[in-house]
């Protein structure tokens, strides 16, 4: 069983991420600490509480964490929706979900009582994670390790060369990356870009008898409709998933380890993850087999429809 704690700024590809865990059979869900990134503080703090409410999964502590100073939030604006939701729920669903420590005391908190026992899954910019590294540096070394959903080999989707998350804060993904806190998964854009859910397999989510993929085929039109304004692909890529869906089964993805440095100087390199000489401080995710990960996804989201799914997904790949 893997125990993570879910370092996150919903988003819609996040609460993809975030229901597929509290989904599987192979994870338990300690906490949800968020981070600016998607949306603002209050909006991503909001979202977590509206999934676990939606989730129906009150006892899971909600944590407010960082906030990144002088972050533009225009773009993603047009990404994920003014409240980083979709804009598509008039009220808010979180109900009975209240607010617990402040982020980097639970990280710290429930690491040191968990010495070697806990993941921590990076959903967003790393400033929580790099504050409780300065904060209490021989505590993160207890971390069982850190998956990233960040970063690129080759390319970027922010700038030419840098990815959205390292880009946001690149300093706490340099302090990341420098420390020893044990063995780090960088799930970049090498992988996750190769994750693309197409209008058929959108369309799934629609025709379930479930709540939650309703909700996630509500609120991913606005991601849609990015996508074909700004590249004229139909359909979207939720790149979060693939850190839970490494953790549920890392077969379906590739790794392969290096050294990753972070630029943090200003100027065009800003925020490239690049490979350097020297020890290897990170398993780099290279390649994704999408076949058999877009059926992980959906067998485990939405177990009560596994027959009906093979059914679907099978038809549609025979095409």
């Amino acid at each position: 069983m893997e125990r993570i704690i879910i370092d996150t700024d919903p988003g819609i590809d996040d609460a993809f991420a975030i229901f597929l865990a509290l989904a599987s059979d192979a994870i338990t869900v300690e906490g949800i600490t968020t981070v600016e990134g998607n949306g603002t503080l209050e909006h991503v703090t909001e979202n977590a509480k509206r999934i676990l409410s939606f989730a129906g999964r009150a006892d899971i502590p909600v944590c407010p964490g960082a906030r990144l100073p002088g972050h533009d939030f225009s773009v993603v604006n047009q990404i994920h929706g003014f409240d980083a939701f979709g804009d598509v729920l008039e009220e808010s669903l979180a109900n009975g979900i209240g607010e617990s420590e402040e982020a980097v005391d639970f990280i710290l908190r429930t690491v040191s009582e968990n010495p070697g026992e806990i993941t921590i899954a990076a959903l967003g910019p790393l400033k929580n994670i790099a504050e409780a590294i300065k904060r209490a540096p021989e505590v993160m070394k207890d971390l069982k390790r850190l998956i990233i959903m960040g970063g690129a080999l080759n390319g970027g989707n922010v700038t030419p060369v840098a990815e959205a998350n390292i880009h946001g804060d690149p300093l706490s993904a340099h302090i990341v990356f420098s420390s020893d806190i044990g063995e780090i998964i960088m799930t970049g854009l090498d992988a996750t870009s190769k994750f693309h859910i197409s209008a058929d397999l959108r369309e799934i989510l629609y025709q379930l008898d479930d709540e939650i993929a309703q909700l996630l085929y509500k609120i991913s039109r606005v991601y849609v409709d990015f996508y074909f304004k700004t590249s004229q692909i139909i359909g979207f890529v939720p790149h979060d998933v693939l850190v839970i869906l490494y953790l549920i089964d890392p077969s379906v993805i590739d790794t392969h380890e290096y050294r990753i440095s972070v630029v943090t100087e200003r100027g065009p390199a800003l925020g490239q993850t690049v490979v350097t000489e020297g020890r290897t401080n990170a398993r780099v995710c290279i390649d994704l087999h999408y076949r058999e990960a877009i059926r992980l996804f959906y067998r485990t989201m939405f177990p009560d429809s596994r027959e009906i799914l093979d059914c679907v997904l099978d038809r549609l790949w025979s095409q």
